[in-house]
């Protein structure tokens, strides 16, 4: 009964490796197999339980370091994406700039091609007027011409 206490107090202390060795008679050797085998349950259950944790304490790291570098491209997706939309704001400003110089270009274009259409009906009327000098004194040198043929006929005559 010593012994049996005696390892009741060990398992008390927390102590799994202790084991009755002693030779009981009767019903109690039955008792001795029944409380070394319940030791040896134990210690195989809280071996299990501290692997069971050592996996969960690996796992829990490995989940804590994954969502580290999750977070950490996230934060540099985000940071990418900021830089994108802040060129993009550039680019599209650049764009409206750029589509209203090119309206300003042809505004420009319109009045330069009405400037050189009238300056041009208006070198057409000029040079309708011209012609119409030149054949009036090409008309009126003919007359010229033929006034002064008679006059000089009339002075040889005399």
């Amino acid at each position: 009964m010593d012994t049996l206490s005696e390892g009741l107090g060990n398992l008390a202390k927390g102590d799994l490796t202790f084991e009755t060795k002693a030779q009981f008679s009767g019903a109690y050797e039955q008792v001795k197999a029944n409380f070394n085998s319940a030791v040896s349950g134990l210690r195989e259950l809280i071996s299990s339980v501290m692997e069971s944790t050592d996996s969960l304490r690996a796992g829990s790291g490995e989940i804590t370091q994954a969502s580290e570098d999750l977070a950490r491209r996230t934060e540099s997706n985000a940071a990418s994406l900021e830089e994108t939309s802040a060129a993009l704001t550039q680019i599209d400003g650049h764009i409206k700039a750029t589509a209203e110089a090119a309206n300003r270009t042809v505004t420009r274009a319109d009045q330069a091609i009405s400037t050189v259409s009238s300056g041009r009906s208006t070198a057409d009327g000029a040079v309708a007027a011209m012609s119409r000098v030149r054949c009036r004194a090409e008309t009126g040198r003919v007359g010229l011409e033929g006034l002064l043929a008679a006059a000089g006929a009339c002075c040889a005559s005399r």
